[in-house]
């Protein structure tokens, strides 16, 4: 998402309702492109109509700084904790793969910074605890 600068990251068409947040109050919505779900962003008494474009707005901000203080920085850590009890985690490849697509957008200021508990896994520059 980072790459494409966040595009089709909330809009409306791609959102599906999820389910009802009753202790919050909410609706939650989940983009079908990207499989983010919105918990807490969408109020259940208002109209999905009115409270997206709020909700747009909000999100369109913190994506514009974000992009800006990428844009702006000199180095950027990328952090991915792999959990131990989730047998669906991305594989090293794939995060390897993802890390090398940012420095070709943002350059040598990406770092990575990936933190497993497999100790059966090789890695390059490995650093044990």
């Amino acid at each position: 998402m980072l790459v494409n600068d966040m595009k089709d990251f909330i809009n409306k068409e791609d959102l599906e309702f999820a389910h009802e947040e009753r202790s919050i109050s909410c609706n939650a919505y989940c983009n079908k492109l990207n499989n983010i779900t919105f918990n807490h962003d969408f109020k259940n008494n208002i109209p999905f109509d009115e409270t997206y474009i709020e909700v747009r707005e909000k999100y369109n901000k913190r994506i514009n700084r974000l992009l800006e203080q990428i844009r702006n920085s000199q180095n950027i850590l990328v952090v991915y904790i792999q959990t131990p009890n989730n047998k669906s985690e991305i594989a090293q490849d794939a995060i390897l793969e993802g890390y090398d697509i940012l420095k070709e957008k943002f350059g040598d200021k990406i770092n990575l910074l990936y933190l497993f508990c497999e100790p059966e896994i090789d890695v390059k520059n490995r650093i044990e605890i």
